[in-house]
């Protein structure tokens, strides 16, 4: 028995189409297989990334790279000479602060220069049952602005599970800006999915109020933590490389003290603003207006450091002798 044809509104399936595709291209196995931008510029342009935001984009959702397959965008709008026509999308190209990468691999915890961390596990255990998670975390060179970049990717079975700058953790502790500003990490945790989907259908989030959710979050604040002490230091420094450079404080203390014998003042005035410069913020430390501010504090101090030390024994005997008089 035959049935009959229904008609097909083709402009409507179209709409349908090129809107779910808008809204989820991240699956879409038109653009896996590499189908250009050109077939839906007609349509919701304001949705459409172009093929450098689309590949960031990509390469958010598909951080981990594999051996056996790959994503290529292909514009056809350009032409096939032009460097934008086709993209094979990699993984982030995060420039790392020196000296503060944590790495997680097979329930290890290494530092920077591969020494391994007694003191702290590569996952956690909750209910008898380890829960391993390799990957990396570290501070960013520069603060990025990009939230596709920012903060710690966690990621299942390749795709991305969901995107945290803390773990949660509550706002008011030591460092809070610098770890927002420049906390950076991709780690892997295959067992999101397995017992139960801990991963919201969005993949933005992780249900953290589940036990083993739980369990993830306080091990995760725990990598803040300590990834805040390990990079004290590297921070500092680098810290204070960007205010000698912004404020070209050598120069000015050379310009303000250029005697022989004024050796040891120019040293001590160096180490006075190293002491001020290494510890304000980034974006302070590259506005020259308030590095000039900070320079002239300290050369304040350092004068006056300099008059009550040359004036020390003197001041001290009149003290001395005002409380005798006193006294008697």
């Amino acid at each position: 028995m035959s049935h009959p044809r229904l008609p097909i509104d083709y402009e409507k399936a179209r709409r349908e189409f090129v809107g779910s595709l808008t809204r989820n291209f991240y699956g879409s196995t038109a653009f896996t297989k590499g189908v250009g931008l050109n077939s839906y510029k007609n349509f919701l342009k304001r949705k459409v990334p172009t093929i450098d935001d689309l590949e960031r984009q990509m390469a958010q959702r598909f951080g981990i790279l594999f051996s056996d397959w790959n994503i290529t965008l292909i514009n056809s709008i350009k032409t096939q000479t032009d460097p934008d026509y086709s993209r094979t999308v990699k993984e982030f190209n995060l420039v790392k602060l020196e000296n503060t990468k944590i790495e997680f691999k097979s329930g290890y915890v290494y530092e920077a220069d591969g020494t391994i961390r007694p003191d702290f596990e590569g996952g956690f255990t909750h209910n008898k049952m380890f829960y391993p998670v390799n990957g990396w975390v570290a501070y960013a060179k520069e603060p990025d602005k990009d939230d596709l970049m920012a903060g710690i990717r966690i990621y299942c079975r390749g795709k991305i599970a969901a995107q945290t700058n803390i773990f949660n953790r509550k706002a008011g502790f030591t460092g809070e800006y610098d770890i927002r500003s420049y906390l950076i990490g991709e780690i892997q945790a295959d067992w999101l999915d397995e017992k139960e989907d801990l991963i919201q259908t969005d993949r933005r989030e992780i249900l953290w109020s589940h036990e083993l959710g739980q369990a993830f979050e306080e091990w995760g604040q725990k990598v803040v933590a300590k990834l805040g002490v390990i990079s004290r230091n590297p921070v500092k420094k680098h810290t204070w490389e960007i205010f000698r450079e912004t404020s070209k404080i050598e120069e000015k203390i050379n310009a303000a003290f250029p005697e022989k014998e004024q050796a040891s003042i120019r040293s001590t005035a160096l180490e006075i603003a190293q002491l001020v410069g290494q510890n304000v913020r980034a974006d302070t430390a590259k506005d020259a207006q308030q590095t000039e501010a900070l320079i002239q504090l300290s050369l304040t101090l350092l004068l006056t450091l300099h008059w009550i030390i040359s004036f020390e024994k003197p001041l001290i005997l009149k003290i001395h002798l005002l409380l005798s008089s006193v006294m008697r």
